[in-house]
């Protein structure tokens, strides 16, 4: 099982879990050391003897950052949003966790071959979105508002749904476009969302 951890300032993180898992909210976000009330709102290394706490770290971590101008303390509103493995008929995404960056509505994936504990991070992959005509868009763009609020759904057959709560509309992701990439120095895939 997967779950997702908005983080308290700069770290979202993706968790595999486990029965009887810690994962040291109270001290930790992500892979590092949080301390509540710092001032700087800042993320630090862990200790040299950090495994005597016994707390288990993400699969998966990225950072946001506050809104240029902004202190550091400023949240920029984004919080990761999971979603789930694919298991619909796009072979490309097969296998593939799809989360997103909950407020723009970016859309990410990691593939779940990379998200095992005791592991490094898994790679972090952005899509890039076309409808059905192969018109690049973005969340925003189709939700008519910089605050997408995403989610995701499937449906008996393991198919993957966009929807945002900014306009109420639900999209279908219907393929992968000719211009499929994955590489590890371009972190743009694309799928189309009708």
């Amino acid at each position: 099982m997967f779950l997702a951890n908005v983080g308290e300032q700069q770290i979202e993180s993706i968790y595999e879990v486990h029965p009887g898992d810690n994962f040291g909210w109270s001290q930790r976000e992500g892979p590092f050391v949080f301390k509540a009330g710092d001032p700087s709102c800042g993320v630090f290394t862990p200790p040299a003897d950090d495994s005597k706490y016994g707390y288990i770290y993400p699969v998966v971590a990225f950072a946001h950052n506050p809104p240029p101008g902004q202190p550091s303390c400023r949240t920029s509103g984004h919080a990761v949003v999971g979603g789930f493995v694919y298991q619909g008929g796009v072979t490309e995404l097969r296998g593939k966790y799809l989360f997103s960056d909950f407020v723009p509505g970016r859309v990410f994936y990691a593939d779940t071959r990379e998200m095992h504990l005791g592991g490094k991070l898994a790679t972090v992959y952005e899509l890039a979105l076309f409808t059905d005509k192969g018109q690049l868009v973005t969340m925003q763009q189709l939700a008519g508002s910089s605050r997408v609020d995403l989610r995701f759904g499937t449906d008996s057959r393991g198919e993957l749904y966009v929807l945002s709560k900014a306009n109420g509309k639900i999209w279908k992701v219907i393929g992968t476009t000719g211009r499929w990439r994955h590489h590890h120095d371009d972190r743009r895939v694309n799928f189309e969302v009708s």
